[in-house]
């Protein structure tokens, strides 16, 4: 199955870079330090943990660089070895991987400690990034940065002429398919290709567990989730002709049910569902006081380019963005306001 995966020319040349800075690395004793955007999700976790695996097998001291404590419901993947929580001073002599992200202003803390590496390349496929960076590999139709990562892992395989499971390890195995099982949606949205289930067949074959992935992120919640998620669901609203659907979660409705802040991860995708629904907005206060908000699209409606108004990103039909200093009341009246004129608009 292997000779039949695509290796595009990106993949090869990401995976020289890796090649020339991995002597370098171990001869000054740098550090390889692989970043992702804050609030994280199943793709940017697994293909950065998936990264520091196969480069730490390849004698690359390598961490993954994280603001905020991974979800329980990614504890399966048994990474937390991978990860480092705290900033350090930068080493003239590290490198940098940023996954799914292209830019510090996206990493939360860590993204001073990303600017200030030198030495960096950037694997990303949301299409709010320039294709054009230095140094980058920027691909909006592909399905996942994991994806991306499988492909240069590959690419470093056939550089180093060594068997793929040679660099990937079950549990980087895992870690990849998780991450494409998270951006298609367990292979039901339209940016799952026939090369991303070919891929997925060879993570199966190299150890990686879709039923248990699938079980953890979509399937699996604790009774207090459980019951937040349909409160939130119970309680949205519809306008726009039932062609816009919202549900505000306050900090007093996780208090209420004892519920983690990822427990109406899937509130998004369920009133999108709803037959009449275009778009979905689910604004969720955290506990730091900010607030969150995740959009899903099932139709033509630029996800995307409504969160670049709030200074957010992601895909055409799933993006998200986080603002401060701002009552969620008061953000559901603008989000109300400008999703209205848009479809109003287009009508």
């Amino acid at each position: 199955m292997e000779e039949i995966i695509l290796i595009t020319s990106k993949a090869t040349e990401m995976a020289s870079i890796l090649s020339t800075n991995k002597k370098r690395l171990k001869d000054t004793h740098g550090k390889c330090y692989v970043f992702v955007h804050s609030s994280v999700d199943g793709d940017c976790v697994g293909a950065s943990c998936a990264m520091a695996d196969a480069l730490n097998g390849l004698g690359i001291d390598t961490k993954v660089a994280l603001a905020e404590k991974i979800p329980e419901d990614m504890a399966f993947m048994n990474v937390e070895e991978l990860i480092q929580y705290d900033i350090l001073p930068n080493n003239s002599e590290d490198f940098a991987i940023a996954v799914d992200c292209a830019s510090g202003s996206r990493m939360g803390e860590m993204g001073d400690f990303f600017e200030g590496i030198e030495n960096k390349i950037i694997i990303d496929h949301h299409i709010s990034v320039d294709p054009n960076l230095s140094d980058a590999w920027i691909d909006s139709k592909a399905s996942s940065a994991s994806e991306m990562c499988f492909r240069m892992l590959l690419a470093l395989a056939k550089n180093m002429e060594v068997s793929s499971e040679e660099i990937i390890s079950k549990r980087a195995a895992n870690c990849l398919l998780t991450g494409i099982v998270t951006d298609t949606g367990r292979f039901t949205y339209t940016n799952t290709s026939p090369e991303t289930l070919v891929a997925s067949g060879k993570l199966m074959q190299l150890g990686g567990n879709i039923s248990m992935s699938c079980y953890y992120l979509f399937d699996m919640k604790k009774k207090p989730d459980f019951l937040l998620s349909n409160e939130a669901c119970n309680t949205a609203e519809f306008f726009c002709e039932d062609r816009v659907a919202m549900s505000i979660v306050t900090r007093e409705m996780f208090e209420k049910y004892g519920a983690d802040e990822d427990s109406v991860s899937d509130v998004a995708a369920r009133l999108r569902d709803v037959d009449s629904v275009d778009v979905s907005f689910v604004l969720r206060e955290t506990e730091d006081g900010k607030i969150r908000a995740n959009i899903r699209s099932s139709s033509s409606f630029d996800c995307a380019a409504f969160a670049s108004q709030f200074g957010g990103g992601g895909h055409k039909r799933a993006s998200g963005f986080t603002v401060d200093n701002m009552d969620i009341e008061a953000l559901a009246q603008e989000v109300r306001r400008l999703v209205t004129d848009e479809f109003e608009s287009n009508m």
